[in-house]
């Protein structure tokens, strides 16, 4: 009988301290800086409106953007609104997908975008 009773005890003294563990909260973690999750350049090909683009973007950290540039593989982008709006949303939708973490999306940094002689198009991008 006093085997029970002593398992007892202590079944008790340990549920206890399981009890009063599970009362603490625990702080929330330190605000670590947002680290981009591509740093380095990357090129991916895209299909968009059956159409091929290859994009490339590469992560400047003091300015924090994205430098971004599309090019189409099968002729060049040409100053056509439907050209440089398609570029522009070929470059946004890439570069969310592959670094804007969770349900950010990327945005143009400013109204400035560069259409060059080969007809490859950039801008830059910030995950907002």
């Amino acid at each position: 009988m006093m085997m029970p009773r002593r398992l007892l005890s202590i079944a008790t003294t340990v549920g206890c301290l399981l009890l009063v563990d599970c009362t603490k909260v625990a702080a929330p973690p330190p605000l670590t800086p947002s680290v981009p999750i591509v740093q380095s350049n990357k090129n991916e090909p895209v299909i968009f409106d059956g159409q091929r683009f290859t994009v490339s973007f590469d992560y400047l950290s003091e300015q924090g953007v994205y430098d971004v540039s599309v090019r189409r593989t099968a002729r060049p982008l040409s100053e056509r609104e439907g050209d440089l709006k398609a570029a522009e949303r070929v470059a946004q939708s890439t570069l969310t997908h592959y670094a804007c973490p969770g349900a950010s999306k990327a945005r143009r940094v400013d109204d400035r975008a560069m259409l060059d002689k080969k007809g490859e198009w950039r801008s830059q991008f910030r995950c907002a």
